[in-house]
């Protein structure tokens, strides 16, 4: 198992090609977008790669009968994680077979009982986008009548909370080049940001926080359709993906006119 250069990143972008899932963040770590960190089989033409993004999440894809290589990310996982929490996903699908021989700690479904996990499997949603479902629903907001406003490098790491610019893109000026985002205020505060979490000439992948003092009170979804409008006048294409299990998420996701595509295992890797 080798790890690539990060000049080197692009050549396993051939392997994302025939993925029918949602891998647009790993797909911005190879384009150099986002941080991360990139494993391969082979450094001149890999079969498999190991995408690790700097958020958390990360992606197998590709060979899974070479030997070699799983016996060193199984090497590579004893010895490497704990920092903080990652969140797998595999292509194709019958990684799914071979990874509780790989994964170092027994894997615990989601359902079951979680005290002293070290592994837990969940369940990752893919949604497609609905366009006439929105249009329909967006028929129902007057948008003008909210503050909401867009969202800039100089707001770039100023919000915290779990899914945040400053975790999904390379730096500031990258952001401010290449990506959009906007904030719906109440009270002179920042309630609730959308931004593209991922982005490129043909899609464009919501990432959503809201304050915890304004949960529950619609910013989320006034400050998504914000974004969905700006995506469909760039002729991009809304992405939707998250766990399952965020309700909060999965539930906003529907509002706005997404539907399930696809579920797929998500494995949580726990830091220590």
């Amino acid at each position: 198992m080798f790890k690539l250069a990060t000049i080197d990143y692009e050549i396993a972008l051939k392997l994302l090609e025939s993925a029918s899932i949602n891998t647009h963040f790993a797909k911005a770590v190879l384009m150099h977008k986002a941080n991360g960190l990139v494993f391969v089989d082979d450094i001149c033409t890999p079969t498999v790669a190991y995408i690790i993004h700097s958020y958390g999440m990360s992606l197998l894809i590709g060979n899974n009968q070479n030997k070699l290589f799983n016996a060193e990310l199984k090497n590579y996982w004893l010895n490497n994680l704990g920092d903080k929490d990652e969140y797998l996903q595999a292509y194709p699908h019958n990684w799914d077979d071979i990874l509780p021989e790989i994964i170092p700690s027994t894997i615990i479904d989601c359902n079951d009982n979680l005290e002293d996990a070290k592994v837990i499997k969940h369940v990752r949603v893919n949604f497609v986008f609905n366009q006439d479902k929105f249009q329909e629903i967006r028929k129902n907001y007057n948008l003008s009548i909210y503050d909401v406003r867009e969202y800039t490098s100089l707001d770039f790491a100023k919000f915290t909370g779990s899914v945040v610019a400053d975790k999904f893109w390379r730096d500031a000026k990258l952001f401010d080049e290449q990506a959009k985002a906007f904030a719906s205020c109440q009270d002179g505060n920042i309630a609730s940001i959308a931004f593209s979490a991922c982005k490129d000439e043909h899609i464009l992948e919501l990432g959503i926080e809201t304050n915890l003092n304004y949960r529950g009170h619609g910013f989320a979804k006034i400050v998504c359709l914000t974004l969905i409008d700006y995506s469909l006048e760039q002729n991009l294409v809304p992405v939707w993906a998250c766990r399952k299990g965020n309700l909060g998420s999965y539930h906003l996701a529907l509002s706005l006119g997404f539907e399930v595509e696809q579920e797929l295992s998500y494995y949580q890797f726990k830091k220590i």
